[in-house]
């Protein structure tokens, strides 16, 4: 826990930075559920006040 505690901003930023590159790649394909479960993990995050 010592290290989560210790490391926050880089794991959020981390985190962030992985679900930007899985919205980009999600945009290219032709389905919109995997849109539609980004959507939902951006709106997590921005709870979290990252986005």
């Amino acid at each position: 826990m010592n290290f989560i505690t210790e490391n926050w901003e880089g794991i959020v930023a981390a985190l962030t930075a992985v679900v930007v590159l899985a919205d980009k790649i999600a945009k290219l394909t032709k389905t919109t559920k995997d849109d539609e479960f980004i959507a939902k993990v951006e709106a997590a995050l921005g709870v979290l006040g990252t986005k």
